[in-house]
């Protein structure tokens, strides 16, 4: 769930999915560990997100993938060192709609850590980058401890990260 201009709803990924066999590859003097295995087949399935909205207005959509058909985005699945035959083609088919049935809502969090003092120094209001964005501690003020410990704690900027303020490196 996450919230969008001050409503709680959820988000909606919509991806592709396929598979498809190759054949006529080059055989090298390379033994596979079963006489019934060989590279020269490949089977492959793959799945492509195309779009992610909002579950209730699937009108606002927050990311269009720009190339749904290029191999950039595309991502293996399930790699199979098997002809390509009609049963093969069925029972992938049938055992992936049998996986998409079974998923359930899941929920992803998204953490902004991978951030500088520049934005770090933005996003908690610190007068500056070299002030300790948890307590507002200057460097004069972090070589003493005790004043340190009874400094006010901002709890939430806990989630951007450990800096290597207090640290003295």
């Amino acid at each position: 769930m996450v919230t969008y201009d001050g409503e709680t709803t959820n988000l909606v990924l919509v991806s592709k999915w396929g598979c498809d066999g190759s054949t006529g590859h080059s055989q090298y003097k390379q033994n596979a560990s079963s006489e019934n295995l060989s590279d020269s087949y490949l089977f492959l399935s793959s799945v492509v997100p195309l779009q992610l909205h909002l579950e209730k207005d699937s009108k606002t959509i927050l990311w269009q993938n720009p190339r749904p058909s290029s191999p950039r985005i595309c991502r293996p699945i399930r790699f199979q060192f098997k002809k390509e035959t009609l049963e093969v083609a069925n029972t992938e088919v049938q055992y992936f709609e049998g996986q998409i049935r079974m998923l359930l809502p899941i929920e992803v969090t998204v953490l902004l850590t991978i951030i500088d003092g520049k934005i770090c120094k933005a996003l908690t209001t610190t007068s500056s980058a070299q002030r300790c964005y948890f307590c507002g501690a200057t460097p004069k003020e972090m070589n003493n401890l005790v004043m340190t410990k009874e400094k006010e704690v901002n709890f939430k900027s806990f989630s951007f990260g450990l800096s290597t303020l207090h640290a003295w490196i």
